[in-house]
């Protein structure tokens, strides 16, 4: 009897990934390898041992590795744990990711098969998306239909979350990929940021009956609060890994500010408030020495944990504040509770705090063992979680565990995707006048 290896030869990134060893013998291990290659072209790798089941067969569905590193059994949790000689694994557009999946156990010969993962089918790109965006795409469903749109902000990697937008955009919405957070020194105006958003709504495809969504993640998420905070933005915002204020960049040469405005701006224009908290700097030899100098002397990743606590600790956060309370539409806010670079769970609570009583459409969702920077569609299910990230043009630490990761990347899906759609569809009924009496009860 052979053994024999099945894998799915063709699926979407974010589908379950199963791997069926069959005609094995009971009792014995099996060891399933995989290995594949961003866009990025760096390689990520991956080995598990598995115990074949009294029928003669291991599922990853169904049956754990003897290493236990994720609990219950996952069809994806053997992409999640692969390593890598990058920071993170890197997606930048639609083009498909192979993996090269490879099966041994004594006795048998070896078995390899090849698999492609492919982003939404029945989707194109705008031609021509707008400048402001900064290098963003715009993709949308194929047809003529009108679909809600959705702005995506990514977080300070330099480069928009082109492939997230592709994503979103196979589940029916247009969506939008802004590189609107810088990832160096150069600071953000957002004078125009809402003249932008304008220009954003007459984009094609889009259904102009309904407000435009946010999703931010990290400081995107900051932005995207500070853009809902002042402009009485009425779409669905999500925020994953929040901030609570206003922050500047990261580093121990001093203060350089995120976010600026013009202070001639009309009266009739909302006016960003743009104070930040300030960088701890030589306030606190300690902090940095955690935060920057240790991880240059030793290769080690920034840990900006202590660095935003330390800013914290020294800064008027009140003037930093933002103002939250300012908010009215409908928010999802996620977090994960092992966040070391500014313990967005902890903001998480004290923006729900500053909204109870005001706003009753207000979410919020802990992923355990999580850490920074996890949320739909920007975080995908289906391939390798690392605990760094590139942010700022440097390698950070953004902690939880490859599996905490990937299982709360299955868990903002379902909940960014479920808020999404319900927020839109409220937004859709009737409102009740005296020439219409719709009635809610």
């Amino acid at each position: 009897m052979n053994m024999y290896l099945e894998v799915p030869p063709l699926s979407p990134i974010n589908s379950p990934f199963e791997i069926i060893v069959g005609d094995a013998e009971p009792g014995t291990t099996v060891r399933i390898a995989v290995a594949t290659t961003d866009h990025a072209g760096q390689t990520f790798t991956g080995e598990h041992d598995f115990t074949v089941g009294a029928d003669g067969t291991v599922s990853t569905t169904h049956t754990l590795p003897l290493s236990a590193e994720w609990t219950p059994p996952s069809a994806a949790g053997i992409l999640w744990t692969m390593t890598g000689d990058g920071n993170e694994f890197t997606l930048r557009d639609t083009t498909p990711i192979t993996f090269t999946v490879t099966v041994r156990t004594s006795g048998q010969p070896g078995l390899q098969a090849k698999a492609q993962r492919h982003f939404p089918r029945g989707i194109h790109a705008l031609d021509n998306a707008p400048a402001s965006l900064g290098g963003g795409t715009v993709y949308l469903p194929d047809g003529d239909a009108k679909h809600p749109a959705v702005l995506l902000i990514g977080d300070a990697t330099g480069t928009a979350c082109n492939a997230a937008a592709a994503e979103l955009a196979g589940e029916g919405f247009v969506a939008i990929a802004a590189n609107w957070v810088p990832a160096d020194n150069t600071p953000r105006n957002l004078s125009n940021i809402s003249k932008h958003l304008r220009g954003l709504t007459r984009l094609p495809g889009i259904d102009t009956t309904l407000p435009l969504g946010i999703i931010g993640v990290g400081r995107g998420a900051e932005l995207a609060l500070m853009i809902a905070s002042t402009l009485n933005h009425t779409g669905p915002v999500v925020a994953h890994s929040p901030s609570d204020v206003r922050t500047q960049q990261p580093s121990r040469k001093g203060s350089h500010p995120t976010w600026i405005a013009d202070d001639d701006q009309p009266e009739t224009q909302p006016h960003f408030d743009t104070t930040a908290l300030t960088a701890p700097g030589i306030k606190d030899a300690g902090s940095d020495w955690r935060a920057f100098i240790q991880p240059a002397l030793k290769g080690k990743p920034w840990q900006l944990g202590e660095y935003y606590h330390s800013a914290r600790a020294h800064d008027d956060v009140t003037a930093a504040r933002i103002k939250v309370e300012n908010i009215s539409c409908p928010l999802l806010l996620t977090a994960g509770d092992e966040d070391p670079v500014w313990h967005s769970h902890s903001s998480q609570d004290r923006i729900v705090e500053k909204l109870r009583g005001l706003n009753d459409n207000v979410f919020a969702v802990d992923y355990h063992n999580a850490g920074y920077g996890v949320g739909y569609p920007m975080t995908f299910t289906g391939i390798p979680h690392t605990k760094t990230a590139s942010l700022y043009g440097h390698r950070v630490l953004v902690g939880g565990t490859p599996a905490g990761r990937g299982k709360a990347a299955i868990s903002s899906r379902t909940n960014t995707l479920s808020f999404l759609r319900s927020a839109f569809d409220a937004l859709r009924e009737p409102t009740p006048t005296p020439t219409n009496p719709h009635s809610t009860d």
